[in-house]
């Protein structure tokens, strides 16, 4: 299942908070597949809280105009009370084809992995984080300002969502899931 985003009208899809949402405080993983319109902007796969005011995470793709890093894949997360810890992706989405991301955060041993099209984008310590779990919705296409606005918002398509508690993905696990995901992507088309 997935999504076309629209711009400039602000589309976006949000997840009323539930107690499903929340991320284990061992470890935890996520999948989805991406697709840009447009490279320009900042671009928001899905937050789960504003995570540079509250517990959160995001995970986005980087405006092209963007000096240090530009068309590279952030994931951030912060528990308030421990700090925040933002990933950026070696690799580049500078195209309007498909990437599968993955990314991982293993408590137990203190380091979140990012992986784009099945190849690492690097590792980042993530010692002392403990609850990343806000108490908002959560949003697929568009990030959480912290006033209550959407910022952020995507401009293409996002299919294959997943989280997945516990068990991190292998390298076999990966290659069969974006395999088998890219043989079967199918977006819904917002009307």
């Amino acid at each position: 299942m997935g999504w076309n985003f629209n711009q400039p009208d602000p589309d976006y899809v949000a997840v009323t908070d539930a107690a499903v949402l929340n991320r284990p405080t061992g470890d935890w993983c996520g999948t989805a597949w991406i697709r840009r319109d447009v490279l320009t902007d900042w671009h928001t796969v899905v937050s789960h809280g504003k995570s540079n005011a509250t517990n959160g995470w995001d995970v986005k793709v980087i405006e092209s105009d963007d000096a240090t890093n530009p068309n590279k894949i952030r994931i951030r997360i912060q528990d308030r009370l421990d700090g925040q810890f933002s990933l950026i992706s070696s690799g580049t989405i500078a195209d309007a084809n498909w990437h599968n991301l993955i990314w991982t955060v293993e408590n137990t041993t203190d380091v979140m992995t990012l992986y784009l099209d099945n190849v690492s984008q690097g590792t980042l310590s993530i010692a002392g984080m403990v609850d990343v779990n806000p108490a908002v919705n959560m949003y697929f296409g568009a990030g959480d300002d912290g006033a209550g606005g959407r910022i952020d918002y995507h401009d293409g398509d996002l299919a294959e969502f997943g989280l997945y508690d516990g068990g991190i993905f292998t390298a076999g696990q990966r290659t069969n899931l974006q395999t088998q995901s890219a043989d079967e992507i199918s977006v819904l088309t917002k009307v």
